[in-house]
């Protein structure tokens, strides 16, 4: 052994910190668990076992040349600092609102000084199977996009290999994040009464500011009527309203409380009863105390002093105190508004809430006979108006609802826009409240999507319902059933699909558009259909079906499909046109094959049902055998599992065997992977799976 010893001790002499010591310092460890493996063997000379002298020598030289082949990669892999780097973490599904981040950037960075001049870089998300090329933009950079347009929300994380002829080096994997926005709006209710441009304006629009936030103010007109008001107060509120609306983005709406000279403004009596408070003057009076043709005459009212003064239509809209009932939201629907007077308090003061939500609500279009929910009983029907509940709560003296905003979002991805609605009064943000305020958004930012830390974007009201109102539908999920998306052979000429539609808007409905084809391209349709409008959930279709139920663009009512592979992909489509991404039955590979009750050989009293058999997996070359001596003209095909037909062999009448010998139409032999295997007789086929390994 001492040849062995001094091969060892050359091992052990190179400095184990340098990258040639690592790497011959895992050779060694791999080297000496080799030799324990032959210690049994080594002991068999002193049983009589004869071993040449030179046996440690020649075992050094074979370990050596042994694993030469992998020393060069040890080198690289041993010390390689791949640095991968992404455009950003958080990425947002799209929708009429929000942008859809279809493309995630790629930076990859090696050391100085490392140099693999001809290596190329592959990314691969590991969750998913998708995968692509960088380019290289200098020696040790490359750069590229990842198409993430289908990716479902979640948490995925990225792998990167940089490789040569000899050496490959993989980075550590980088999490990225998937899902839809939580938007979150800030309301100032305006209770109809004076408030001081400085300070308390000045510092609400500053405190809006540093966190870059759109308000919705919800503006209330009664000070246009207020008796005893100086116009300059007047003046001053709604230029401060108009000046933020330009500079800032702010949204203008409308906030009313009954006070009973805003009431007989517009020409009602006022109802003094039930109040919820004891204040003398009406602020305490619910709107809900007002029937449906009383709220359009206040409403109407209200807008008019709007337009009177500059102040552009408004949109949304919220109840003194939340009190609106199912006659008000009525009045508000009919003229165009959203509302945002659900809340979860089920007692204000003295009076009972006709709201009975949680704090998790979403926003909805309430029933009409039922404000509380979306679910309409029979004979009841939804309101076209979105209710976008206040749902977050109301900040008040030094206290903020925080928990409020994480039991609505917690920092994980979402699978569906979420809202969340805070409340503060504009006599209110100033002082004391404005702490508690600033501590509340301090933490809504640490999960802004500006920031990258997040899905949260400060938004208002309207936009809540820009968002909504047409919202993208996600791509149909569930296809099936399993015989239709895992390259089965099926024998129904009109199978049945079925897959899952839905939308972010749960009561948006939907139709579907389905593509059968025979290539992965789709540039050979078999069949095109759209259907009808229906509720999201299960949908079916079947091959032939009437077109009363929909429109065929190609294939028609009563069609077949006849033998071969297909391909099938479907997208969502809902009532206002928007299109979801296509869904692609198998991942695109092919995603069933129709076969037939074929027969082969034989007479017509003692057919045999046309079979095929082989070896599987098999390795080079396939014997592939038949049920039945064939006849003549049957062919044998053979196909990638993309679709693309490699070989095509023609078989000797009367015999009951084929020989492929693995190699497509070029005579190039075909790599390792799943073919498919078509026997086929005239009109009528069998088909089966191949693995090939070599």
């Amino acid at each position: 052994m001492k040849k062995t010893g001094l091969c060892l001790g050359f091992f052990r002499s190179n400095h184990p910190g340098s990258p040639l010591g690592r790497t011959l310092g895992l050779f060694r460890t791999g080297l000496s668990l080799r030799l324990r493996c032959l210690r049994p063997r080594l002991r068999g000379s002193a049983m009589g076992m004869s071993l040449p002298r030179s046996f440690p020598l020649l075992l050094s030289i074979a370990i050596v040349l042994a694993f030469s082949s992998h020393l060069a990669s040890l080198v690289y892999s041993a010390y390689c600092d791949i640095d991968v780097s992404l455009g950003r973490k958080w990425l947002l599904k799209g929708d009429s609102f929000t942008p859809h981040d279809r493309h995630l950037g790629v930076t990859v960075d090696f050391p100085e000084g490392v140099g693999m001049p001809e290596a190329v870089a592959n990314y691969q998300v590991v969750e998913t199977g998708l995968q692509g090329s960088l380019t290289r933009t200098r020696l040790t950079r490359w750069e590229g996009q990842a198409d993430v347009s289908n990716l479902i929300p979640g948490v995925f994380h990225l792998l990167v290999t940089v490789a040569d002829t000899v050496t490959e080096c993989r980075s550590d994997s980088v999490t990225f994040y998937v899902s839809y926005p939580f938007y979150h709006v800030w309301s100032i209710d305006w209770e109809g009464t004076y408030v001081p441009r400085v300070p308390y304006l000045e510092n609400m629009g500053a405190l809006a500011d540093s966190h870059l936030i759109p308000i919705s103010q919800l503006f209330n007109p009664r000070i246009y009527v207020q008796p005893g008001m100086p116009e300059w107060q007047r003046a001053e509120m709604t230029q401060w309203v108009l000046e933020r609306q330009t500079a800032r983005g702010d949204e203008i709406g409308l906030h009313l409380h009954m006070y009973f000279d805003f009431v007989d403004s517009a020409g009602l009596t006022p109802i003094t009863t039930p109040q919820c408070g004891t204040r003398t003057d009406g602020y305490d009076v619910p709107f809900a105390n007002y029937n449906y043709d009383e709220s359009l005459v206040l409403l109407n009212f209200a807008i008019g002093l709007f337009l009177g003064r500059g102040l552009s239509m408004p949109c949304s809209f919220r109840a003194g105190a939340w009190l609106a009932d199912e006659e008000n939201l009525a009045a508000l629907s009919v003229l165009g508004f959203l509302d945002s007077s659900g809340s979860t308090p089920k007692k204000i003061s003295l009076c009972d809430s006709p709201w009975d939500i949680e704090v998790t609500s979403q926003p909805y279009h309430p029933c009409g006979l039922d404000q509380n929910t979306a679910d309409c009983e029979p004979g009841d029907s939804n309101l076209v108006l979105l209710e976008i509940p206040n749902n977050i709560g109301y900040t008040s003296g030094s206290w903020a609802p925080t928990a409020n905003f994480d039991a609505n979002y917690s920092g994980a991805p979402l699978d569906s826009i979420r809202v969340g609605v805070l409340l503060s009064h504009a006599p209110s943000v100033f002082l004391q409240e404005s702490l508690a305020i600033e501590r509340y958004f301090a933490h809504a930012d640490s999960l802004l999507y500006r920031n990258d830390r997040g899905a949260v974007r400060y938004v208002r009201l309207v936009d809540v319902r820009t968002a909504i109102a047409n919202s993208t539908p996600w791509p149909p999920e569930s296809l099936g059933p399993e015989s239709l998306v895992s390259g089965q052979s099926i024998q129904e000429t009109r199978p049945t699909f079925v897959f899952r539609l839905r939308d972010p808007d749960s009561l948006n409905i939907l139709k579907c558009r389905l593509l059968i084809s025979n290539s992965s391209q789709y540039s050979d349709t078999v069949l095109d259909y759209e259907s009808g409008l229906c509720p999201q959930g299960i949908v079916s279709f079947i091959v032939g079906q009437p077109e009363s139920l929909g429109h065929y663009y190609s294939g028609c009512e009563g069609q077949e499909l006849s033998t071969g592979a297909y391909y099938w992909k479907v997208e969502a489509i809902d009532s206002r046109g928007a299109r979801s991404e296509w869904t692609t039955a198998n991942s695109g590979d092919i995603a069933f094959f129709l076969t037939n009750n074929s027969w082969v050989g034989g007479d017509a009293g003692g057919s045999v049902p046309l079979s095929i058999s082989f070896t599987n997996p098999s390795r080079s070359g396939v014997l592939m055998r038949v049920g039945a001596p064939l006849r003549d003209g049957a062919k044998v095909r053979i196909f990638a599992c993309s679709g693309r037909r490699l070989r095509e062999l023609s078989c000797e009448a009367g015999g009951s065997s084929i020989y492929w010998d693995g190699k497509d139409s070029e005579g190039r032999p075909v790599p390792s992977g799943v073919y498919f295997v078509e026997l086929r007789l005239r009109d009528e086929t069998a088909v089966k799976k191949l693995v090939l390994v070599r």
